[in-house]
C-alpha cells in the first residue's frame, strides 16, 4: 500500500507545479518510478540498520511492488485496461514491472509475479502453452507473453 501512497503523492506533488507537469501518459510512470525509487534508493542503508539480508530485502519488496502492480490491474474497470488519453496500457505497465528490478535470475521475485500472471490466466480461463525455461525470470516473461496476448 506504500507503493500507492506514494504514486498518488507525487502525482499531488506535479499539480502544485501545473507550468512543468508531464503529459499525462508520461506522469503516470513517473510516478511509478517515484514510488519505486522511494522504496529502493536506500535500501542497501536499511538492511545494514536491521540486520536483514541486503538481496532479501530487495526481492521482498519487489515482490510488494509487483504485488500493488496487479492490484491496480483488478481495480482497474477492464474497459480502461487497454489504456486512456490519461492511464497506459496495462500491458506496458506490467512490463514496466518485469523491466525491474535488476534481479538475479533466479530471485523469488521472478517465479512470485510469474505466478500472479499465471494465477490470472487461469481465472481467466487461458489454458497457457508449455513453458521451457532455464531461470525464474525466463519462467516469469514466458508467463507475461501469454498474458498479453490474453487478458487484453
Amino acid at each position: 500500500m506504500v507503493y500507492v501512497f506514494l504514486h498518488e503523492l507525487k502525482h499531488i506533488q506535479f499539480s502544485s507545479d501545473p507550468d512543468n507537469r508531464p503529459g499525462p501518459l508520461e506522469e503516470e510512470l513517473l510516478c511509478d518510478d517515484y514510488a519505486r525509487s522511494f522504496l529502493f534508493d536506500k535500501v542497501a542503508i536499511y538492511s545494514k540498520m536491521s540486520g536483514d539480508d541486503l538481496e532479501k530485502v530487495v526481492s521482498k519488496r519487489a515482490m510488494a511492488v509487483a504485488l500493488a502492480s496487479f492490484l491496480i490491474f483488478e481495480l482497474t474497470p477492464p474497459e480502461a485496461r487497454y489504456g486512456t488519453d490519461s492511464h497506459p496500457h496495462f500491458k506496458d505497465r506490467i512490463k514496466h514491472v518485469l523491466d525491474f528490478p535488476a534481479l538475479k535470475p533466479d530471485e523469488n521475485y521472478w517465479l512470485y509475479l510469474g505466478s500472479i500472471l499465471l494465477t490470472k490466466l487461469r481465472l481467466l480461463g487461458v489454458n497457457p502453452k508449455g513453458f521451457w525455461f532455464n531461470t525464474r525470470k525466463q519462467f516469469c516473461e514466458s508467463v507475461y507473453e501469454d498474458f498479453s496476448n490474453h487478458a487484453f
